[in-house]
């Protein structure tokens, strides 16, 4: 093993951000783009959402002409709406001007449209004086509520807490972070992290950055760009530890102050800042790299066990305790810093080393807590060694208290009275085990009592209820985590207590293909947090945070991949979320949740297979997609609505924990898997046509490692025979290729827009034009977009468009002869045809120059309306962008901000005291999922905030003209 001592962490981290730093060209805190915002970037509109004529309307038999006249160019809706008020043709909209969309025109506020009577299927609509023609000016999003949110519900394997007199404060993290201030009987209080939006620029050592879109926010840390803090594995630029790591491997409290620590100290403070420090301290962890097995990746190790002095200046710290498949370890050593400094760590107890273990006064063998006493004893407990070492600051061994196999020990704020747990902790190395310990014993789960120190008497030894925990292949940090509420009434102890939960990892998925639908069966994520008192003489759970968040929740278990695909009945406007259950990698899922947004009432939904995409058409039909077969669906009996040109199937759905179904008429796809497993969308336009995009490249290690697995497990049935494409010199394989069916499951066009690269949603518009956010960065003036993980947006005409790379890339080289001359538009790629690119949209894993790699598990989706109107989010800048069809901005919805900040229009469904925020007041923080019900509601997935946000899609001015008092012209 090879071991790196913390300051060589430092160094690595430092050369992390130097990297990213020098990638984004910043220069402290008035680093980014010089010069004025971009064209593309700028919002179109006028703001003046007035009419200088109102609308007026003329009825000629089917025909209906439509008048009217604005005082500025701002933007435009119009549409056809029948009694209950849903629309039943979206006639137009857009910025008016000299890039007004169809059918407006250009270069004028005074506006004619004419409606030829159709509805959006293009079928005649017989009762006109049932319908109201609506024009809207100015696109007026406002955030309306929290869905799918409660603090209780578990976001990682194991939280970690920290009790204070204002309550206790929990962290959590599954790859994004967030610390939660509770009370003492566990109900929320606030978010302290992610930071309040009015605290977000008192935080000192966020690297604020001007963007091209001319506003200035401190950018996220790790290629996935979910985290502000810097002291966990999550914020590394250079690997893909961002995806499931945590900012911190313990947490302590005391006063204003809160420490986190991992490979870095990170300070913060309970009102929501770094508490006038800089966020940044010195390194508390190390890294090291197995000896056996063929992943050579460094594991970083941090300490689980943090504990404040009295007056929060110093913090010891202690718990290296590891287990990989083949070995466990943990470091023989208490270590102490100055908080307010970055001074080099030092040595409190025992040595800095794996093998220098010993039972003398100054030596310990696998310590695995570290807890203060209200004057400032520093206790230690001494697992192998069986007892606990109490210590005055000055070092000094001021007593040894004896007993069995001490976990953890917690010493009572205000009594000082000492309480040790027992349990068989990670990180025993073999070695150490069978010098020190006999591996016969059994250490079962207890809770010994000791009177406060000088005294130190055991007055109780009793059994503990603690649920059976587990590991992962490689784990690290204490099996349980346990706090002692110290500002609890009354004379019996109360404890918060989570023990860790299997979660499958990468290792796992490959060596055992564990499935997230097994993983997750395990009841004790039903429990979730736990706060224990002692009731009738039995310890017994008063409160359980996973009761609690399934009265509100209908499902619980953490998010695999941070994936929440969100899809929209346009029916009934209900949404729909897409959390992964099954399938290879966990990339499908077998179940939905369905959300009544009128109510914020939810259920589960389950799928006749488990899809990996979704898409509802324009009459509430589902299309279901496994890698190479969509099928058809009535979601109010789930009964197939079988495809014409169809095929039947015994058996669609993919294996893995997933569920599988026959088909009695469904679409073949000439489709392969890629190799991050999700394809890149699917839609199906107003008029029926359904746009799908396939993984057009095969895999040449069929029959070998993964690949293998996937077809065994019947992934892809035509795996052996993928599509193959048109070729051309310069263009890429490995990408998508785009097919479009009509309703009748006939093949329309093969190929659309030839040579596609990777995509993260694709839209068809009713006149088969093409939208697309694709991994390629946007080039602007020949340079690339700052933030190289981010994609572009993109329309291309219908049946028009294709794509070149240069380089060796393509199997067909291009000659230089046939290099277009002209900048590329993309990073590494020509775009042939497409109308218009929108860059700085998305999130593509892939993106990553570094040589470890990124990965695309974490991915995101842009959606479109019937207006034509994308919805693309800018994850980076806490923004969804909306575009027309011409591609002008119209407006952006969003700004940074926690959960407690914006005041909602229903104030139902999130914290009973929001902040005003202004603006739209839509607090975000790292939204990737949007899903939309025409001009009525826009979803936001915030991961980050872990919660999805409605926004009600209301207009500034709004004339409506009803039809039967319109009189049809007579001739």
């Amino acid at each position: 093993m090879t071991m790196k001592r913390p300051v060589l962490v430092a160094a690595m981290t430092m050369a992390c951000a130097t990297a990213w730093a020098q990638e984004f060209g910043i220069v402290g805190r008035d680093g980014g783009w010089k010069g004025p915002v971009p064209d593309e970037f700028r919002i179109k509109r006028e703001a003046v959402y007035e009419f200088a004529k109102k609308p007026t309307v003329t009825r000629d038999g089917d025909t209906v002409t439509i008048r009217f006249t604005s005082k500025a160019y701002c933007d435009a809706t119009v549409a056809i709406e029948d009694a209950d008020g849903k629309i039943i043709h979206h006639l137009a909209s857009g910025v008016l001007g000299s890039k007004a969309p169809p059918p407006f025109k250009k270069n004028s506020k005074e506006q004619v449209l004419v409606w030829d009577g159709k509805n959006d299927q293009g079928v005649y609509v017989d009762d006109k004086d049932a319908l109201t023609v609506r024009v809207s000016l100015g696109l007026k999003p406002q955030f309306e509520r929290t869905l799918l949110w409660s603090p209780h519900k578990q976001r990682g394997s194991m939280p970690m807490f920290a009790a204070a007199p204002e309550g206790v404060y929990v962290y959590d993290a599954g790859g994004v972070d967030h610390l939660r201030l509770f009370d003492h009987d566990g109900n929320y209080v606030r978010t302290i992290y992610p930071y309040p939006a009015n605290k977000l620029k008192e935080v000192k050592g966020l690297r604020w950055y001007r963007f091209p879109q001319g506003r200035s926010w401190p950018l996220k840390e790790s290629l996935y760009q979910q985290t502000f803090l810097t002291s966990g594995v999550n914020d590394s630029v250079h690997d893909r530890l961002g995806r499931t790591g945590a900012a911190t491997m313990g947490v302590a409290v005391r006063g204003t102050r809160i420490a986190f620590g991992y490979e870095h100290l990170n300070r913060l403070a309970t009102d929501g800042t770094s508490g006038e420090l800089p966020l940044k301290g010195p390194a508390m962890g190390f890294s090291f790299v197995r000896r056996r097995g063929r992943d050579r990746r460094p594991i970083v190790i941090g300490p689980a066990s943090l504990a404040f002095s009295p007056d929060a200046k110093t913090l010891y710290y202690t718990g290296w305790m590891w287990i990989t498949r083949f070995e466990g370890g943990s470091m023989q050593a208490v270590m102490r810093l100055n908080f307010e400094t970055d001074d080099k760590p030092e040595v409190f107890v025992g040595n800095w080393s794996r093998e220098k273990y010993g039972a003398g006064d100054d030596q310990l063998c696998l310590p695995t807590s570290v807890a203060c006493g209200p004057k400032g004893n520093v206790h230690v407990s001494d697992y192998l060694n069986n007892r606990v070492q109490v210590f005055s600051p000055d070092r000094k061994l001021l007593k040894s208290i004896p007993t069995k196999k001490p976990a953890q020990v917690l010493v009572h704020q205000k009594s000082g009275a000492i309480y040790v747990f027992s349990w068989v902790p990670f990180g025993i190395p073999n070695k150490t085990w069978y010098t020190l310990h006999n591996p016969k014993d059994k250490t079962p789960p207890s809770l010994t009592y000791f009177s406060p120190y000088p005294e130190c008497r055991q007055l109780s030894r009793e059994p503990f209820p603690l649920e059976r925990s587990q590991q992962n292949r490689t784990s690290q940090g204490p099996r349980y985590r346990i706090e002692i509420d110290s500002w609890v009434p009354g004379d019996e102890p109360t404890f918060w207590l989570m023990g860790n939960i299997h979660m499958a990892n990468e290792e796992d998925h490959a060596l055992l293909f564990i499935s997230a639908t097994r993983q997750l069966a395990d009841s004790r994520w039903a429990n979730g947090i736990r706060i224990m008192k002692r009731r009738n003489g039995k310890w017994r759970a008063t409160e359980k945070f996973g009761r609690r968040a399934q009265k509100v929740l209908p499902r619980i278990h953490p998010l695999r991949h941070n994936i929440q695909e969100l899809f929209v009945n346009p029916a009934n406007g209900k949404l729909y979320v897409g959390e992964t259950d099954s399938g290879p990698v966990s990339k499908a899922y077998n179940r939905i949740v369905e959300v009544d947004p009128e109510t914020g009432k939810a259920r589960m939904v389950t799928l006749p297979f488990n899809a990996e995409e979704m898409a509802f058409d324009i009459n509430g039909l589902i299309y279901l997609r496994t890698t190479d077969v969509v099928a058809r669906y009535d979601p109010q009996t789930w009964r197939e609505v079988p495809f014409d040109y169809g095929e039947e199937m015994k058996s669609v759905g993919c294996a893995m924990g997933g569920r599988s179904a026959s088909v009695i008429a469904g679409i073949r796809m000439p489709s392969v898997h890629p190799a991050c497993f999700h394809q890149g969308g699917m839609s199906v336009s107003a008029k029926g046509h359904l746009l799908v995009s396939c993984g057009d490249k095969r895999d040449k290690r069929v029959g070998k490692g993964w690949s293998h697995g996937y077809a065994h497990f019947g992934v892809a049935k035509n795996f052996a025979k993928p599509y193959q494409p048109q070729m051309y010199p310069g263009r890429h394989r490995g990408g998508s290729c785009l097919h479009i069916w009509d309703k009748y499951g006939k093949v329309l066009r093969q190929d659309v827009v030839m040579g596609m690269p990777q995509l993260d949603g694709v839209h068809i518009d009713r006149d088969d034009n093409i939208y697309a956010m694709a991994w390629p960065t946007r080039v602007l003036n020949g340079k690339r977009y700052f933030n190289y993980m981010s994609e572009t947006l993109m329309k291309f005409p219908a049946g028009r468009g294709k794509f070149l790379v240069g380089g060796k890339r393509a199997p067909v080289p291009l000659p230089a002869d046939l290099k277009p001359d002209r900048p590329q538009e993309v990073k590494g790629w020509w775009a042939e045809d497409a109308k218009w690119f929108y860059g700085g949209v998305g999130f593509a894993g892939f993106n990553t120059p570094h040589a470890n790699g990124g990965c695309a598990c974490w991915y995101c989706r842009f959606t479109m309306d019937y207006f034509a109107r994308s919805f693309a989010p800018e994850m980076d800048q806490f923004s969804v962008a909306i575009l027309d069809s011409s591609g002008s901005l119209i407006t952006r919805v969003g700004t940074y901000g926690n959960v407690d900040d914006g005041v909602p229009l229903v104030k139902t469904g999130g914290p009973a005291k929001p902040r005003p925020l202004g603006g739209d007041e839509v607090a975000l923080f790292h939204a990737g999922y949007v899903g939309t019900h025409t001009d009525r509601r826009l979803f936001i997935a915030d991961l980050g905030n872990a919660r999805i946000v409605s926004v009600k899609l209301g207009y500034h001015a709004t004339e409506k003209v009803d039809l039967k008092d319109v009189p049809e012209r007579r001739d």
